[in-house]
Order: structure tokens, then C-alpha cells, then sequence
């Protein structure tokens, strides 16, 4: 566990096995994986939003890192955790809390900075702690159950949270082979810029109507295996973001697998004569 972003979590304590410091949580209220990244899971606790962004580690039966997932906030009940929307980048918080004095209902777009107050005096709502959350498909959306008020729902206003990221990363360069084997090759390409940062590459092999994805390397370079000898083969190179825009192709590299098996120039024969007569004769090759 790494908690060096909150270190108040070890709240001072050095307690003996099987106690440990920190905590793990407790009065865990939501656990939720997110349905668009299985390696990043979050809970809330009495304590923070802990979570981790390795999970699938655990497949494997490796480690992962829980760490805090929300900075400065201390004393919580979490009563739900949702995914942003596809191409959202960042998740909007909600919170039936006081902030800066103030109670009310809470948003966060920028992961808990700041917080904007979306009710006012004239709405207020008994119990509203017991029941609020966002809405996966609608970005800025929150539902809030009441105590005799019924459930409501609210959209952004005022402070409109920055637009989807639908800008594409730039093209691949060409790629580059290297290292040709009879069953394999390794691909280079000069990287591609995104404004939000690129996220990885999608590596494709010509094939007819349907092209086959041979890989989805995170940096521009990519080992090829399992190829046939003698054989050519044409490639080449989309770049992704975290929002999901994919870019334009790169032109394809095309090369030819080295021939596999045998010694160069084919085999060789040994040839014997073990006995001969007058017009004939016996041999051995080998």
C-alpha cells in the first residue's frame, strides 16, 4: 500500500502483526472495477477512496498497488462509485457534504481540487446522504435520493467541465524492419504526438479484405513471431489515446522472411567403393 499522497492514513500508529498501519478501509460501502479498464478498481472506506490501477496483477498471482484515489479528503462515506462515459479522461465527483463551511450537494471535475455546489438554499433535502450517484452514460449527470422528496436528477450548469477529447493522435512514421529471421522481424516507427498523450499502437498485417492485428504494443516498436519462411509480409502502424480517437495508417513496410532448415548451398555425399570386379563394381554413399 502506498499512501505517501495521504500520510495522515497511518494516523499515527505502529500497531504489532496482524494489525497493520494503514488500513486497509473499513465500513467498505463500494467496490466497483471499471467496466472500460479492468486493471483500475476503486472502494470507499471510512477513511479515503483507495484503489488501484494494476489489478490484473492479482490474475497472475502477483501484487498490486492500493494507494489513495482522491486527494484531500479525509472522513468519508462513500455510497457509490461510477466509470466516466466513453472518452471522458477524468471522473466527476459528487458530495453530500460541507465544503468551505457550506453544506449542500458537491461536483468535482477536476478529481476533488475544487468543488462547485449544485443545489441552493431553497433545495434542500432531508437524509440526502443516504442515496447519490452519477450517471455512467451522461457526464455531469447526478441522481439524489431523498427522504420524502422523491429521486432527483440534475445536469451541469455554470461551470461546464472541459469537452470529450475527439482530436486523433498524429500519423506513425513507416515502419522499419529488422532483425528478419525465417520466423521473425522486429518493427520500428518514429512516434506519434497527441495532445492529450498517446496511449499505444495497434500493429496490422495485410491480409486480403480483412487485415489481421498482429499486436498492441505501448511504445513505437514491435516484435513480430511465428512467421513462415520465405514469405512476405507487408505491416503497418495506428496510434490510439485514452479517449479512443485512432489515427490515421502509416504507409506499410513490406519485407521477406529468410529461408529456414539446412545447411547453405544444400547437402552433401560421401561416396565408397567396397568391392569391384572386371566390368562392375559395389559402392556405399552416405
Amino acid at each position: 500500500m502506498d499512501v505517501s499522497s495521504a500520510p495522515w492514513l497511518t494516523f499515527g500508529g505502529n500497531p504489532s502483526p496482524p494489525e497493520t498501519a494503514p488500513k486497509l478501509g473499513w465500513m467498505t460501502e463500494s467496490v466497483e472495477i471499471d467496466p472500460f479498464d479492468s486493471n483500475r478498481m476503486m472502494y470507499g472506506t471510512g477513511a479515503t477512496i483507495y484503489g488501484t490501477e494494476d489489478l490484473l496483477k492479482w490474475d497472475a498471482g502477483g501484487q498490486f498497488t492500493i494507494k489513495p484515489m482522491v486527494r484531500g479528503l479525509e472522513e468519508t462515506a462513500v455510497l457509490d462509485l461510477v466509470s466516466p462515459p466513453t472518452g471522458r479522461t477524468y471522473p466527476a465527483l459528487y458530495a453530500a457534504a460541507t465544503v468551505d463551511g457550506t453544506a449542500g450537494v458537491f461536483r468535482s471535475d477536476d478529481a476533488g481540487a475544487t468543488w462547485v455546489r449544485i443545489n441552493d438554499d431553497r433545495h434542500r433535502y432531508g437524509n440526502m446522504g443516504d442515496a447519490i450517484t452519477g450517471d455512467p452514460r451522461i457526464h455531469g449527470r447526478v441522481y439524489l435520493g431523498t427522504n420524502g422528496r422523491g429521486v432527483l436528477y440534475a445536469d451541469p450548469s455554470g461551470t461546464v467541465p472541459p469537452g470529450d477529447d475527439t482530436t486523433p493522435p498524429s500519423r506513425p512514421g513507416r515502419p522499419a524492419a529488422s532483425s528478419v529471421t525465417s520466423s521473425g522481424a522486429t518493427l520500428t516507427w518514429a512516434a506519434s504526438t497527441d495532445d492529450t498523450g498517446v496511449s499505444g499502437y495497434d500493429v496490422y498485417r495485410e491480409a486480403g479484405t480483412t487485415d489481421v492485428k498482429a499486436g498492441s504494443p505501448a511504445s513505437p516498436a514491435f516484435t513480430l513471431t511465428g512467421l513462415s519462411p520465405a514469405t512476405s509480409y507487408t505491416y503497418y502502424v495506428v496510434a490510439r489515446d485514452a479517449a479512443g480517437n485512432v489515427s490515421a495508417a502509416s504507409d506499410p513496410v513490406t519485407f521477406t522472411t529468410t529461408s529456414g532448415g539446412g545447411q547453405p548451398g544444400g547437402c552433401t555425399a560421401a561416396y565408397k567403393v567396397v568391392n569391384s570386379w572386371p566390368g562392375g563394381s559395389r559402392a556405399r554413399s552416405r
